[in-house]
């Protein structure tokens, strides 16, 4: 491939079944009104619900320590803290920003947001 090719966009139709992209610029939007309240202290914002595939994917955001919630899920969940920090009372690890988690289906948990963290926010899907 030459240099000039490597700046080509792909020419071919893709396939029919192809979903269009999704692009939400600044999704960790500074402005509340963005955000769906979910509880008191407690946002998500919507990112991508795909129905035919089902799958979702969202932020949520909780501004005060304390804890969120003890729930399962049916399905596997990944997770990305963005900012801030949490844990579940039934495990011995703590997600800082950066750190990453897989929930396996069938699990109850008791999400904690530690004293000392003023925002939390995490990426899931």
């Amino acid at each position: 491939m030459s240099k000039d090719d490597s700046l080509t966009p792909y020419q071919l139709p893709f396939p029919p079944e192809a979903l269009e992209e999704i692009v939400v610029p600044n999704a960790a939007a500074l402005d509340d009104r963005e955000w769906v309240p979910q509880a008191e202290n407690v946002w998500f914002r919507p990112l991508c619900l795909n129905r035919s595939q089902g799958y979702w994917m969202n932020l949520l955001k909780v501004k005060q320590a304390g804890v969120l919630s003890r729930h399962r899920h049916a399905q596997p969940v990944h997770g990305w803290v963005i900012k801030g920090k949490w844990h579940y009372l039934e495990h011995d690890w703590v997600a800082t920003e950066g750190s990453y988690v897989f929930e396996p289906p069938g699990e109850t948990h008791t999400l904690v947001v530690p004293e000392g963290v003023d925002e939390m926010i995490i990426f899931f899907r």
